[in-house]
């Protein structure tokens, strides 16, 4: 019988969320299929009803009778009946790793051709935390963080600029220029994607890099939960990112930047993300 995913819930990133800790909690009830709410964008229409992801080697009596059903974004989703078994999704994180060939195919972008793998890719984002009234968790990091990840990584703006195409080691994927930082990336004639590609090109670009640095936002974890190249991950301190999977990771310490949680995208706050340096 089927864990159904009863909602998407917001954005692509957490849909992959989502369909991960369904996986979670097939794999704990020796179940094979997951079922989707409806048709979703970046999933592939032979996939939109669902996707067996598991060979079970023994369904139970209880699995034959039941569907789970649920929004699965956090644990807390969980139907009452798979609460009271107490699935570690902590457990779970650990052996993502082990599925992911298997998710990979049911999304639009695997059908992208192969590119490149580079060192370093910074994932910027901007959009609706850049207008009116965002929301005050979506906090982005300074300029100083991607220069301290350009140290740790052994780059200089000098040699990114001045690399050929067919050479360049570091890029970054810009959401849009409202982004202060992706401004000053921009500026600095440094590579980065056109903004107005796919979302499917973007999520491509990060899964064909060694390392990747990014702030507050879903879409990066979708290469952190799936790509087969990523080996590092670079993130904010105000930002408590579980990398789930085996990867070696680096939190870049911001004292006396912008408090998470106080986020207005107001002149002041995005003077800061230019002008930001610690005490």
């Amino acid at each position: 019988m089927p864990v159904v995913i009863s909602k998407w819930f917001c954005r692509f990133g957490n849909n992959v969320n989502q369909i991960m800790n369904a996986l979670c909690v097939a794999d704990a009830m020796n179940l094979s299929r997951i079922v989707f709410p409806r048709a979703r964008p970046m999933i592939l229409p032979e996939y939109h009803r669902g996707v067996a992801l598991l060979t079970p080697s023994d369904e139970t009596a209880e699995g034959q009778e039941k569907t789970y059903s649920g929004r699965f974004f956090k644990p807390s989703d969980l139907p009452k009946e798979l609460l009271q078994k107490r699935i570690d999704f902590s457990i779970f994180n650990k052996r993502r790793l082990a599925f992911k060939h298997n998710l990979v195919r049911i999304f639009t972008f695997s059908q992208l051709p192969p590119r490149r793998v580079v060192d370093t890719v910074f994932y910027m984002r901007g959009g609706d935390i850049f207008r009116p009234k965002p929301h005050r968790g979506y906090l982005q990091y300074p300029i100083y963080f991607v220069e301290k990840v350009l140290d740790l990584r052994g780059h200089t703006l000098n040699d990114i600029q001045n690399a050929a195409d067919n050479e360049k080691q570091v890029l970054a994927q810009v959401q849009d220029l409202t982004n202060p930082v992706a401004k000053w990336w921009s500026d600095c004639r440094l590579p980065h994607n056109d903004p107005n590609a796919s979302l499917d090109e973007a999520l491509h670009a990060m899964m064909h890099c060694k390392a990747l640095a990014y702030g507050v936002s879903t879409l990066p974890s979708v290469a952190v939960y799936l790509s087969k190249h990523l080996e590092h991950v670079y993130y904010p301190d105000y930002f408590a990112c579980n990398v789930g999977r085996d990867l070696s990771s680096t939190v870049i310490s911001l004292p006396g930047y912008i408090k998470r949680g106080t986020w207005k995208g107001d002149h002041d706050q995005l003077n800061q993300m230019v002008t930001y340096k610690p005490h």
